[in-house]
This record gives C-alpha cells, sequence and structure tokens, in this order.
C-alpha cells in the first residue's frame, strides 16, 4: 500500500481530482491505485499511482479499460 506521503505527494500532483471521473476527492477518500497493478509486480511508487475515488477504483474492469490513459498522464506529467 502507497504510505500518507506518497498519498499526499501523488494528491497534490493529481490535485485532488479522480483521474477516471475527474470529480473532486477528499484526501480522506482518495485511493491510490496501482496503473501496473501490484498483483503482477507493478511497483508501490508515486511513478506508478494515480489518484482515482473509491467508486471508481472498485470497478476493476474501468481500472484496466483506463491503464493506457493513466500511462500517458504520468508520461505527461514526468513520471515515467
Amino acid at each position: 500500500a502507497f504510505d500518507a506521503l506518497d498519498k499526499e505527494w501523488i494528491g497534490n500532483r493529481d490535485k485532488q481530482t479522480c483521474l477516471a471521473c475527474e470529480k473532486p476527492v477528499a484526501f480522506r477518500e482518495a485511493i491510490i491505485h496501482h496503473v501496473v497493478e501490484h498483483a503482477v509486480g507493478g511497483a508501490t511508487a508515486v511513478e506508478n499511482g494515480v489518484l482515482v475515488c473509491g467508486d471508481c477504483h472498485s470497478d476493476r474492469r474501468i481500472m484496466q479499460e483506463l491503464t493506457p490513459r493513466f500511462q500517458d498522464y504520468l508520461k505527461s506529467v514526468g513520471q515515467r
């Protein structure tokens, strides 16, 4: 799991906005999603995490479909 400092850093980078649905997310409700899934070796690092809301994160299919968009975003902010 991402630690509190990583969550704060990613939250600030992502402007406390869910990168899936683009709605604002309160810090305490934010989830840091592993772009490359942790289960398949994705690192728990800011370069592999994006902020999402709980509703979006609970839909695994949506998270998988959005992987290319998340990867492009990370490249655009200099994270990959």
